[in-house]
């Protein structure tokens, strides 16, 4: 008896140590993930869950992120066969302690616990790939109990967001917008001239890249140029793609329409593109985007196949640059077709004003206009006036000749803004000022000439009287939606007989916009200073969404705004830059600028800091630059400075030693600034 107890005993714990350390290690390997998931826990603010939140609450929808519920569904699932595994074994260990010399129970209990460490085996690859493939996804861990756990993907700027502010100047619709009208358009403007052959694919017949064949009423299927696409007529990403996150609503094809254009310091060619997206084959005005009944979203994503017209025909994006040699964004359509007519809210110089000749000329809309036909530069028709090329804008002058310069639709296509090309004086900076020509054509005495501009509304289809603003293509200024300009803003169509001459009595009361105002010889020589900045200076715990404020104490020019005039560095710094996009606001009571820098979400899951610099490359509306050593000078007050209104509130710069305002204190040199700030900063850091 003896014998046997010894012998059991030794079989006895032999049989019970397997399943107990098979046991013990399935505690431990489930137990690791609890942890996790609490460390994963994300803040409510992040830019991610804001954006899921914005979208689907108004909806009444639930804010949760899709990832995080197939991570919970995941979860679950994995905790479910946790718990099968752990009894299997727990069961696989009883058959074995309790049988007694049974060799056909010990056997059973050996196959059940060998099907459980495979099991198991099997679990714990899962749930690497598993892991691994969230967290590519921008989700913490697997979404584990207390909180939700979407993050900015490793804390850095998103991958393919770079290129905006770069190589990329503006596009329409912007970075994340929601509520986009159906029957937009799509528009993209880039900072270099565009190598058409490289992503337009002739359909016209008239081997000209980029347009229609008819001028009017196009067949949007059969008569226009197209993107080029796969050759089983698909969208390739290594050119221009346009892609549907609902499978009820692709996109089938886009129209591209581009005109050369000659923005300021810049060689004449294609630098902005139009793009009607094609969602109906059947239908000769190509369908709209989305559903009439819910939201969509869409990503467009522009490769490194698309080339300048430079020489080599360079890459508009670096092939070689991880993270940057692409560009893409996102935008949300709502239910709604974009039916209501542009405006005019202001013209500068204002109506009925004299302005300094070394003036630009711009035009504010109501909304995004349609590009194409109101870019470049004027002509003289030998008839008394001019006219811009595509016959949409005329000028008609008093003792000056024809302006030398070119329209150029900017601020998120909402300012149209004419930039003289003839210098006429050099700036505190010592570059060049451009200026209108007033009275060079006078025989006698004068003191200005009299501008006088008409923006021709494009035709409407509705009757006289109606308030159906849908117009024919191409025959006139519209928006984006292809409604026409309203001209006198009363909210009805107003036709004029194709036949009236232009600057005539009739043209003048359609929906034509017609303004007047005196260009003088005198030229502005005052340059613009700051006089706000939100967030301000030191400011902390600024969210990621917090709107980027500059006002001005002038007029600002927006083709001045671009890089490098406005750019910003981190700490930690980021292998993509921050993107950027400037919007111009005016004050026409106080004649100021207000700058509204867009950008992609500030880095918030940790301390990262932001060193703005904005450099003398930016100018008012007379090409006056920007000086940059006057500007506010108090710490924020809840995340806004203090108005630069005196030497209290001012940075005061007042010798040419240190001509240069830093972070609200005089310095020598914008270079040693930011390097200083950083050593301030570091110096103060706790321990």
């Amino acid at each position: 008896m003896l014998q046997w107890i010894s012998k059991n005993y030794c079989r006895i714990i032999k049989a019970a140590t397997l399943p107990v350390v098979v046991l013990c290690a399935a505690f431990l390997v489930f137990s690791m993930v609890a942890p996790a998931w609490a460390q994963n826990i994300s803040d409510p603010n992040e830019p991610l869950l804001q954006g899921v939140t914005v979208i689907q609450e108004p909806l009444g929808l639930s804010s949760f992120d899709i990832r995080l519920i197939i991570s919970r569904i995941i979860r679950a699932a994995l905790g479910l066969v946790g718990i099968v595994l752990v009894g299997l074994i727990m069961y696989a260990g009883y058959l074995w302690m309790t049988a007694g010399g049974n060799e056909q129970q010990i056997n059973d209990a050996k196959s059940i616990l060998r099907n459980a460490v495979i099991g198991l085996a099997v679990i714990l690859m899962a749930y690497s790939i598993v892991l691994f493939v969230m967290r590519m996804l921008g989700v913490g861990g697997l979404g584990g109990p207390g909180g939700q756990s979407v993050n900015t993907p490793n804390g850095q700027n998103f991958h393919g967001s770079g290129a905006l502010g770069g190589i990329i100047r503006d596009h329409y619709p912007t970075r994340d917008q929601t509520g986009v009208y159906r029957n937009t358009k799509i528009v993209i403007t880039f900072s270099a001239p565009l190598d058409p052959d490289s992503f337009i694919a002739e359909g016209s017949g008239d081997d000209i890249l980029g347009n229609c064949a008819s001028a009017e009423n196009p067949n949007w299927i059969s008569g226009c140029d197209h993107l080029k696409k796969n050759a089983d007529g698909s969208f390739t990403d290594n050119l221009i793609s346009i892609r549907s996150m609902n499978s009820s609503t692709p996109v089938l094809d886009a129209v591209v329409l581009a005109q050369t254009s000659t923005p300021p310091n810049s060689p004449a060619g294609i630098y902005t593109i139009v793009i009607k997206p094609i969602t109906d084959l059947g239908d000769p005005d190509g369908g709209y985007l989305g559903s009439n009944s819910e939201n969509v979203k869409y990503t467009v994503h522009l490769g490194n196949g698309i080339l300048l017209n430079l020489p080599g025909n360079p890459s508009a994006f670096d092939p070689a640059r991880s993270g940057d040699n692409y560009y893409e964004w996102s935008f949300t359509t709502g239910i709604d077709l974009d039916l209501l007519p542009p405006t005019v809210l202001q013209i500068l110089p204002k109506p009925g004003s004299t302005s300094p000749r070394n003036t630009v000329i711009q035009v504010i809309f109501s909304e995004p206009m349609d590009p194409f036909g109101i870019q470049g530069s004027f002509g003289n028709t030998g008839a008394g006036f001019y006219t811009l090329s595509g016959n949409n804008i005329f000028l008609r002058t008093t003792d000056s000749s024809v302006p030398a310069g070119n329209f150029n639709l900017v601020s998120s296509y909402q300012i149209l803004e004419f930039t003289p090309s003839d210098q006429c004086a050099i700036n505190a900076c010592g570059n060049p000022i451009y200026c209108l020509p007033a009275c060079d054509l006078a025989t006698g005495d004068c003191t200005g000439s009299e501008y006088e501009i008409l923006l021709k509304a494009a035709m409407a289809r509705g009757a006289a009287g109606s308030k159906n603003f849908q117009s024919v293509l191409f025959s006139g200024i519209a928006d984006l939606g292809s409604n026409a300009l309203d001209g006198d803003a009363d909210g009805e169509v107003d036709k004029v007989d194709n036949g009236a001459e232009i600057f005539s009595p009739e043209s003048l009361l359609a929906d034509n916009y017609h303004k007047q105002f005196i260009v003088s010889k005198a030229i502005d020589h005052t340059s613009p200073n700051l006089v706000s900045v939100s967030p301000g200076l030191d400011a902390e715990f600024v969210n990621a969404n917090y709107p980027w404020e500059l006002e001005f104490n002038k007029y600002i020019r927006v083709g001045s705004l671009y890089s490098p005039s406005i750019t910003i560095s981190e700490n930690p710094p980021q292998d993509v830059p921050l993107c950027l996009w400037p919007q111009v606001v005016n004050d026409y009571v106080a004649g100021r600028s207000t700058v509204v820098v867009g950008h992609c979400g500030f880095l918030d899951d940790a301390k990262h800091d932001y060193y703005p610099s904005l450099t003398s490359g930016i100018e008012d509306t007379y090409f006056n630059c920007f000086y940059p050593g006057k500007g506010p000078k108090l710490k924020a007050i809840n995340k806004v400075s203090a108005d630069c209104a005196s030497s209290g509130t001012c940075c005061a710069v007042d010798n040419i030693d240190n001509p240069f305002c830093c972070n609200g204190h005089a310095m020598a040199s914008s270079t040693t600034c930011i390097s200083d700030i950083k050593s301030s900063n570091a110096a103060a850091a706790p321990n």
